[in-house]
């Protein structure tokens, strides 16, 4: 990345879970990506799960899944590979209760890593972290969409405070549902089939907004039905998520050289693709829109799946690193 004479080098993995230590390592193949990550201006990763607390216990509330735990050395371990920038908005970082994120944070400005996206309350999860290198000023935002229809419920999210309440903490997240698309026919049919299951009052959802009907499933979220010309499968976020990540990325822009925006997701699929395959899904394709044009420079997406690249009015917005327009 260029900034007016200056240039900013970025290296960005995906997801880090050490379970052992690296640093012991004398495997030159290993020791060549040391260097090139110890060599960038910004060497940055997803940490991908908590470190530890003695009075931290599990609450994730998945049907399954695994919980992550990691000890106090990992920070230590990640510093040493060289990476100092490092989100914490991801689906494992919720795995204990709150102790383990601020156990995480301690450890890792300890460790000199500058962290963004978890915290005791929403804003702290929303607002940047900031690097300073002497090539310039890096900002992070961090976010979390890793909810997966009708698999987990949504990892918890942060909260602020309200009148005598505290904060709760948890993620900077951007909340998501699943549409289907079908025509009018389709949808004539489903509203038969709920009204002869007697469904049409489930769960305080009676009212139907206009052109979509709600199908319940059980105890598990529901499917919305939206009645189109191009029937598919489709995602599209919380606007009220988007809007205020987007206010915090125009105040970073003011604040720092350069905006990096971190996206940890599962979803993927789309209406040409279907809803499991390797693509970025809808509302993660547009929210990185929405962010390069409100100041980003760069959006790096990760989370189980690939996500590809794609260069938006002259930025990157997925994965590779390329010069600011």
């Amino acid at each position: 990345m260029s900034n007016n004479k200056k240039q900013m080098s970025l290296i960005a993995a995906g997801s880090a879970m050490y379970t052992r230590k690296v640093s012991v390592s004398k495997d030159p193949d290993f020791l060549k990506v040391v260097n090139l990550i110890r060599g960038a201006d910004v060497s940055f990763m997803n940490f991908e799960g908590s470190i530890g607390h003695p009075d931290s216990y599990p609450i994730k509330p998945y049907s399954f899944a695994s919980y992550f735990f990691g000890e106090k050395w990992i920070a230590k371990e990640y510093s040493w590979t060289g990476f100092n920038l490092t989100s914490l908005a991801n689906n494992h970082m919720n795995d204990w209760s709150p102790e383990s994120i601020y156990e995480s944070q301690k450890q890792l400005e300890e460790a000199g890593i500058v962290y963004a996206g978890a915290g005791k309350n929403l804003t702290a999860a929303r607002e940047p972290g900031y690097l300073d290198t002497s090539n310039g000023r890096v900002a992070l935002i961090s976010i979390d969409s890793s909810h997966e229809q009708g698999e987990f419920v949504q990892p918890p999210m942060a909260s602020d405070p309200k009148g005598m309440f505290k904060g709760r903490p948890g993620n900077n997240t951007i909340r998501y549902n699943v549409v289907i698309d079908a025509k009018k026919e389709t949808i004539d049919q489903l509203k038969k089939i709920r009204k002869e299951l007697n469904l049409e009052n489930f769960r305080g959802r009676e009212g139907d907004k206009e052109g979509q009907i709600f199908f319940p499933n059980g105890g598990n979220p529901g499917i919305t039905f939206r009645e189109s010309n191009e029937p598919g499968f489709a995602t599209e976020s919380y606007q009220k998520d988007v809007d205020a990540n987007l206010d915090w990325i125009k105040n970073a822009k003011n604040m720092a050289d350069y905006v990096i925006v971190s996206h940890h997701t599962h979803a993927n699929g789309n209406k040409k693709t279907g809803p499991y395959a390797e693509t970025p899904a809808d509302f993660v394709k547009k929210f990185a829109h929405d962010a390069i044009d409100a100041g980003a420079d760069i959006c790096l997406f990760h989370g189980m799946h690939g996500k590809g690249i794609e260069i938006y009015k002259g930025k990157n917005n997925e994965v590779a690193i390329i010069e600011k327009k």
